[in-house]
C-alpha cells in the first residue's frame, strides 16, 4: 500500500477534528462550555499533527501579502460548514477590534498572540457608532487557546520578534460572514470588517487539488 501524502493525511486529520467538534456541539450548541471542548480538540490537532502544518506547507507572509499576514484555507465540513484555517502573521502586526458573527476557536501552533477582549457599552441601536471598554487581555500560546461566541469582540496583536502560526476554527466560512463588525476605538465608528480586512485565503503550497 502506498503511504499517504502530507495533504491526504492533513485532510484526514481535519475530517477527524470536525467529527469531534460535531459531537461536542450537537447536544447543546455553541455554549462557552462546549466551545472549551472544541478548543481542546483543536489543541490536539496542533500537538499531535504539527508535522502536517509546517512552514514548508504554510509559509510565512511574503512581500506580496498585504498587511503582513496570510490566511490559509484548510477544510470546510460539508455537513455543518465549520471551517478551519491557518493564520500566519508577522511580528508587529495587529487587527482592529472585531467580532465574528459565528463561534470561533483559536489555538497556537507556534508564536504568541495578545488578544484584547472588549465589552460593548452601548445598546447597538446606532449601527454606525459604538462605545467599547477593554475587559481583559489574554495571550494565545501553545497549550493556551481561546474561544469566542458570535458577538464577542477582540483585537489581536503580534508582539515580540517572532511571528505566529495559529489555527482558527469557525462555525461558518469567514468568506460568507459579510455582517462582521469592526470597531474604531478612537472615533467609535462601526464598519463591515470583512470589506477592509479580509484578503482572499490561500491553499497550502503542497496542495495539488
Amino acid at each position: 500500500m502506498n503511504e499517504l501524502s502530507v495533504p491526504e493525511r492533513r485532510d484526514l486529520a481535519a475530517k477527524a477534528l470536525m467529527q469531534a467538534v460535531r459531537r461536542h456541539l450537537e447536544p447543546e450548541g455553541a455554549t462557552r462550555s462546549a466551545l472549551s471542548k472544541v478548543g481542546a480538540e483543536l489543541e490536539k490537532l496542533a500537538t499531535e499533527h504539527a508535522e502536517l502544518f509546517s512552514t514548508a506547507s504554510f509559509p510565512a507572509p511574503g512581500p506580496q501579502d498585504a498587511g503582513g499576514g496570510v490566511r490559509y484555507f484548510i477544510y470546510t465540513d460539508p455537513q455543518t460548514d465549520f471551517s478551519l484555517y491557518l493564520n500566519a502573521i508577522d511580528p508587529g502586526k495587529s487587527t482592529p477590534p472585531h467580532n465574528h458573527m459565528t463561534w470561533a476557536a483559536i489555538v497556537a501552533i507556534e508564536g504568541e498572540e495578545l488578544n484584547r477582549i472588549y465589552r460593548r457599552l452601548d445598546d447597538g441601536a446606532d449601527s454606525a457608532h459604538s462605545k467599547l471598554e477593554l475587559e481583559r487581555e489574554y495571550t494565545v500560546r501553545r497549550g493556551a487557546g481561546i474561544q469566542f461566541l458570535p458577538e464577542d469582540i477582540h483585537s489581536i496583536h503580534i508582539q515580540g520578534e517572532a511571528g505566529t502560526r495559529h489555527f482558527h476554527l469557525y462555525g461558518k466560512p469567514l468568506e460568507v460572514l459579510e455582517n462582521r463588525l469592526g470597531f474604531n476605538l478612537k472615533t467609535g465608528e462601526v464598519t463591515r470588517f470583512n470589506l477592509k480586512n479580509l484578503p482572499p485565503a490561500k491553499l497550502a503550497v503542497d496542495t495539488t487539488t
